[in-house]
Formats: structure tokens, C-alpha cells, sequence
């Protein structure tokens, strides 16, 4: 049986923007979700870089950009365990969402899983909603050819702390998801080598 994700469900209650300051997103925040809802419309596959300033709301926006994609199965990358943590209890929470009135508090959260370790059961990642976990656990560069994920297992990625992704392991992470939408997240575009 194919199962619908919290995402795709017409039961969840999630609203952008509803009218002028509702939901009471931070103008970074709204900035940052219109820009991608808009270029989406216009390039669904395009992989985008935002740039939003430290303090302004990243994890509100990453967890926003699911519903917004209506995401079958978002992975998101981390680069450390507190962070990893953090987003996954984010994610499971909706806090941020149901803090700006974005969510209906009667909506159910999503399934959300943390990858710790390279062990990874991709059949049983298939049932989960949000995946969170380090490049150095999820990246196609560190496993053997019968150990890679379906390339389409994954139709959203966020990338946290994106300055990292020209890194050999966070690339092939994106490279090996070639369909999916991407989204990544930084609050320093430029990293000190100018990549």
C-alpha cells in the first residue's frame, strides 16, 4: 500500500501567508519562503541557496520548506550531532510553525528520524516523513555501491549550514539525489577559500 505523507495530506492546515502579518512570520522568513516558493514555480529543480542572517529563523524555514514542496520524503543535512538534535526535534515538535500560527495545532506532526551511524535501513527510512542526519552518515561517499540509497528515495533536500556543501561528502549527497529539490541554508554564502 503507498503511503501518503504527513506532507502530501489534505488534513494538515499549513498557511504561508494568510493576510497582511498572518502568520507572524519575520520579514527575513517571509522573504526567504516567498523567493522559494517563487522559484519553484518557475524552476521546480533548481538547486537554491539562501542566505538568511544569523538569528532571523533558519529552522522555522526548514521546516516550512516540506509543506511547501508537499515533500513525500525530505532529508535533511546537518553538520554536527547538537544540530542534528536540535532540527530533529524541530521537525517533530512544529514549534516554530505553530508559534507563527503557520500550523493548526490539531494537525498531527510528521515522522522524523535521526541517522546516526552508517548502518542505514533505506527500506525503512521509506515510511519516514523527515530524515535528519550528518553528511559523514548519509553521504553516498562513504559507502560501497550495494549499500547506496535509491537515488529517488528523496524528493527535498536541506542542506543546514550550506557553506559546507562544496565539501567531497556533502556533494555527493546532492549529487546522488539528482531529482530532488534542494534547498540550502546558510548564513555565510562565502566560505574563507571563496567557494
Amino acid at each position: 500500500m503507498l503511503r501518503v505523507s504527513h506532507y502530501e495530506s489534505d488534513y494538515v492546515d499549513f498557511s504561508l501567508l494568510r493576510r497582511p502579518g498572518d502568520p507572524s512570520w519575520r520579514r527575513p522568513q517571509v522573504g526567504a519562503l516567498s523567493a522559494i516558493s517563487s522559484q519553484w514555480t518557475l524552476e521546480p529543480e533548481e538547486r537554491l541557496l539562501v542566505s538568511i542572517p544569523t538569528g532571523s529563523g533558519k529552522t522555522a524555514i526548514a521546516t516550512a520548506l516540506p509543506y511547501l514542496a508537499r515533500a513525500k520524503r525530505t532529508l535533511v543535512v546537518v553538520p554536527s550531532k547538537e544540530l542534528r538534535s536540535q532540527l530533529s526535534a524541530a521537525f517533530r515538535s512544529q514549534q516554530d510553525l505553530l508559534n507563527v500560527g503557520a500550523l493548526n495545532r490539531a494537525s498531527p506532526g510528521p515522522i522524523v528520524e535521526e541517522v546516526t551511524g552508517r548502518r542505514i535501513d533505506w527500506a525503512r527510512l521509506q515510511q519516514i516523513d523527515v530524515v535528519v542526519a550528518l553528511p559523514n552518515s548519509i553521504s553516498p561517499e562513504h559507502m560501497e555501491e550495494a549499500e547506496l540509497p535509491d537515488p529517488e528515495l528523496f524528493d527535498l533536500l536541506i542542506i543546514d549550514e550550506a557553506h559546507h556543501a562544496p565539501a567531497k561528502t556533502w556533494r555527493a549527497i546532492l549529487d546522488h539525489f539528482p531529482s530532488a529539490r534542494a534547498v540550502l541554508l546558510t548564513a555565510t554564502p562565502r566560505r574563507a577559500d571563496g567557494k
